[in-house]
């Protein structure tokens, strides 16, 4: 597997963020560059994984309340980065982060794959 780098705290330009979302086909976010920008600024909380090379491979955004709810809207995982497990580290990284550092009372979260409501293209 190849090096990754998993960041809460990394900048994503404007460039690196239209360039994931295209990769990916997320073409109704690309349309407009500052409406994707706004959205991702606007993220309760967005995490970035990158390669060797400090490339960005994989963006992960939800939005929360910080109490009971997080809504994780978009894991996005360029192609040529798939199946090195960047993905499922950042869930994990969403899940630790979001949850279980929030309550002392909850052990472990489990998020189930389902698909409710419109996804755009």
């Amino acid at each position: 597997m190849s090096e990754f780098w998993i960041s809460s705290s990394d900048t994503v330009s404007d460039e690196e963020l239209l360039f994931l979302y295209s990769s990916v086909g997320r073409t109704a976010y690309t349309r407009d560059p500052d409406v994707l920008t706004r959205a991702i600024r606007g993220s309760s909380f967005v995490v970035s994984a990158r390669g060797p090379q400090r490339e960005l491979w994989d963006l992960a955004r939800a939005i929360s309340d910080d109490v009971t709810i997080c809504y994780l809207q978009d894991i996005l995982v360029r192609p040529d980065a798939r199946r090195a497990g960047v993905g499922r580290a950042l869930l994990e990284h969403v899940q630790q982060t979001q949850w279980a550092a929030e309550d002392p009372r909850i052990e472990s979260v489990s998020m189930r794959p389902i698909r409710l409501g419109l996804s755009l293209r």
